[in-house]
């Protein structure tokens, strides 16, 4: 599986939890369904995300600061 670059559309809930919405992937616009767990490590921040019965590992890395999506074979025919 690989990381690679995406656009993402998140907010900010009142509890200060940030959960992404959306995102843009391979020129395709999906609105995420659900999202699940999240975690920190060496990579970034990552959480993950449901759309259309796929699930997706959204990336937030800090250097430089940019959204990835770790996408499978699977995944990448999907979109």
């Amino acid at each position: 599986m690989s990381l690679e670059p995406v656009i993402v559309a998140a907010r900010w809930e009142t509890d200060g939890e940030f959960v992404p919405v959306e995102m843009t992937w391979q020129n395709r616009k999906m609105v995420f369904d659900a999202t699940g767990r999240s975690w920190e490590d060496a990579e970034g921040w990552h959480v993950l995300c449901m759309c259309a019965g796929q699930v997706f590992e959204l990336v937030f890395a800090l250097q430089p600061a940019r959204w990835l999506v770790r996408s499978s074979t699977s995944a990448a025919r999907l979109a």
